[in-house]
């Protein structure tokens, strides 16, 4: 008699053979999904400019050089050329400050300098009529502009008619030029000296720059050519010259 549990299967043996077969299932599923070597990741490769940083251009900022202001003193002196010919003269300094009455004064009395002289020494020579001889004082502006110069009384300035129209002519054109001074008057112990203007007119009051035509006196660089005399009233010299003519045609009629 066969023997039945020859032929009948553990109930446990099938079950393990059905977990080996699917043990090896799994691990050949996970071979094939392994990942080739060449395969592996690699670095990604970013373009340069990707990560270019882009800077603002450096703003240099310049402080503007700080330049001292320059204010100019006109002088006014006699000058003769090498001809005779003898005119009032402007010579322009450039200071960093404003000159004050005092400080124009001194300057006019101490004369041009030795370079301003050799510089105009071809054509002619100064010859300042406002000296030290004179000892002038001159005092602050008062409200009208009008500034008072005193004089020593040994100068004899009172009495020089002489001198009175070329010592006025620089000292009046000089100070006048200031912003703060408009008129000058010149004085002795005695008071208040008559001033005569280019015409030799009596000035009534303060003597000012129309008196003496300041504004129309040559500059140093404006020499005329030499032996010529320098026009200093043109509108004078025009007159003169057009009654000269009328008087001749007159005579020659």
């Amino acid at each position: 008699m066969m023997d039945i549990r020859s032929h009948v299967r553990s109930p446990g043996r099938s079950v393990g053979r059905s977990l080996g077969i699917a043990l090896v299932a799994v691990v050949m599923v996970a071979a094939s999904c392994v990942i080739p070597e060449q395969e592996s990741a690699q670095p990604i490769s970013v373009p340069d400019d990707v990560f270019v940083t882009t800077t603002e251009p450096e703003v240099v900022t310049t402080e503007p050089e700080e330049v001292s202001p320059v204010f100019a003193l006109s002088l006014y002196w006699q000058f003769q050329d090498v001809a005779g010919a003898t005119r009032l003269l402007r010579v322009r300094r450039n200071q960093e400050s404003l000159a004050s009455p005092q400080e124009a004064l001194a300057a006019l009395v101490d004369g041009p300098t030795a370079e301003e002289r050799s510089e105009r020494e071809e054509v002619g020579s100064f010859f300042p009529r406002v000296s030290a001889v004179l000892s002038p004082v001159v005092g602050e502006p008062n409200e009208n502009g009008v500034v008072r110069v005193t004089f020593a009384d040994e100068s004899g300035f009172r009495e020089n008619d002489l001198d009175k129209i070329p010592v006025a002519e620089e000292l009046v054109c000089t100070l006048t030029s200031l912003p703060s001074v408009n008129g000058v008057v010149i004085a002795d112990s005695l008071g208040e000296i008559d001033l005569p203007d280019r015409e030799s007119q009596p000035i009534i009051g303060a003597a000012a720059r129309a008196n003496y035509n300041c504004d129309q006196v040559l500059d140093e660089v404006e020499i005329p050519a030499l032996g010529t005399t320098p026009v200093q009233n043109p509108e004078a010299e025009a007159e003169a010259e057009t009654e000269a003519g009328e008087s001749t045609t007159t005579t020659d009629g």
